[in-house]
């Protein structure tokens, strides 16, 4: 049995993602019920998303009450090997993913040469444009990968953050491989370190300084700071227990915000101890904060939180003040889809992976929309976390980080 609310959210994830399949996820969940679905199909005829919500909420819901379950979904999603739709609602639900077939494992199929070739024709071309006039960080596309599957992953990875130090080393955690994985500039990976030896999976990642960089890890109340060189956990940090706790670190603040109590709280770190200086509560936002995915201190001291619930970024003081929202109105090319990770550049300007609608949207520093940047037309599909280091942009989409400059 799932709450409502997790109920809910599994269904907007649903539709917006694979309302194109309802017709075979309603032959799953219910393949008795025929005449309710073709009467559906005629009542929103032109509506895919419509006919799938009224599917769930009308017919399945109702005929389950207290029985339906997010499990359940997940089941169907992965029977249909629906996997990205599915690990949506495992991760915004917080449900434990179930084993992967080796068939749901099998690799895309590689380009044709038509389509490296309209690749490369589709490069070129933003790169004059953006060339032309742009003061922002992406001044031109100069697309490159690192691949982020290791032989060793049992699943394809899911990178909730990324982390890039001055030698150029790429930090990300892996959710799905339960893993802290570093790659070196040219893309090889220098180590791996597995929640084994952390005790909990691995959330999130930032330098603290040259030679270390701090993790959280889910339902865990320690920061563990490891070695940059090998990944060797030399210390342990503790804060306030958090489910899943996203965090940052700007010189000597550290923040940490905790999805299952909508907290944000707020340290100050001196000789790797953590002094609480203050806590967001989630009726201190507006709209009220409900899912808080990933946070950001830029260098003007913003404090940015992403929030997947209510579909907004919104901006703090170090001391707790509101500053701005974006996204709340919910028009047009404003309109966020579950964002998750956000950035700044070095002039301050705001970037945040906006994961449904498969692009990077640039603010000003006072959170007025500018402009997309990568977007699914330059290969950049469902992006998660992303930062600017050296000029450029890394974005996690998929099983790799793509690097824009």
């Amino acid at each position: 049995m799932s709450s409502d609310i997790d109920l809910e959210k599994a269904f907007d994830i649903i539709c917006d993602k694979s309302c194109d399949r309802w017709e075979d996820i309603a032959q799953k969940l219910s393949p008795g019920n025929q005449t309710r679905i073709a009467s559906l199909k005629q009542e929103y005829r032109d509506n895919l998303r419509q006919q799938c919500y009224n599917y769930l909420t009308r017919v399945w819901w109702e005929e389950q009450g207290d029985e339906a379950s997010v499990q359940e979904l997940c089941r169907v999603l992965g029977e249909l090997r629906l996997n990205r739709t599915k690990s949506l609602v495992e991760k915004v639900c917080n449900i434990s993913p179930a084993k992967i077939s080796k068939e749901e494992l099998e690799p895309q199929s590689s380009l044709t040469q038509e389509e490296v070739t309209h690749l490369s024709d589709r490069i070129r071309t933003l790169e004059t444009k953006l060339s032309e006039k742009d003061n922002t960080i992406v001044k031109r596309l100069v697309y490159s990968t690192i691949n982020l599957k290791l032989p060793s992953d049992t699943k394809n990875p899911w990178i909730e953050d990324i982390a890039v130090d001055e030698a150029g080393d790429v930090f990300v955690t892996d959710h799905d491989n339960n893993c802290v994985k570093c790659f070196d500039d040219k893309g090889q990976n220098k180590w791996i370190t597995h929640s084994r030896n952390l005790n909990k999976p691995p959330h999130n990642v930032s330098l603290v300084n040259k030679k270390f960089i701090a993790v959280t890890k889910e339902s865990s109340h320690f920061l563990d700071i490891l070695r940059t060189n090998d990944g060797v956990k030399v210390k342990e940090v503790e804060h306030e227990p958090c489910l899943q706790p996203c965090l940052t670190i700007c010189s000597d603040t550290v923040v940490i915000s905790d999805a299952f109590t909508r907290k944000v709280h707020i340290y100050k770190m001196f000789n790797y101890n953590l002094t609480k200086v203050h806590t967001i509560s989630p009726l201190m936002a507006k709209p009220p904060i409900w899912l808080p995915h990933h946070v950001h201190v830029t260098s003007d001291q913003k404090l940015l939180v992403s929030d997947w619930a209510t579909e907004t970024v919104q901006a703090f003081t170090l001391q707790g003040d509101h500053i701005f929202t974006y996204g709340a109105d919910k028009q047009g090319r404003r309109q966020l889809s579950y964002p998750y990770g956000v950035c700044s550049d070095p002039a301050n300007n705001i970037l945040v992976a906006d994961n449904m609608n498969n692009r990077i949207v640039l603010l000003t520093p006072d959170g007025q929309f500018v402009k997309d940047l990568p977007t699914k037309e330059d290969v950049l599909d469902e992006p998660l976390a992303l930062t600017v280091a050296h000029g450029q942009l890394y974005v996690s989409a998929q099983s790799s980080i793509h690097i824009f400059q």
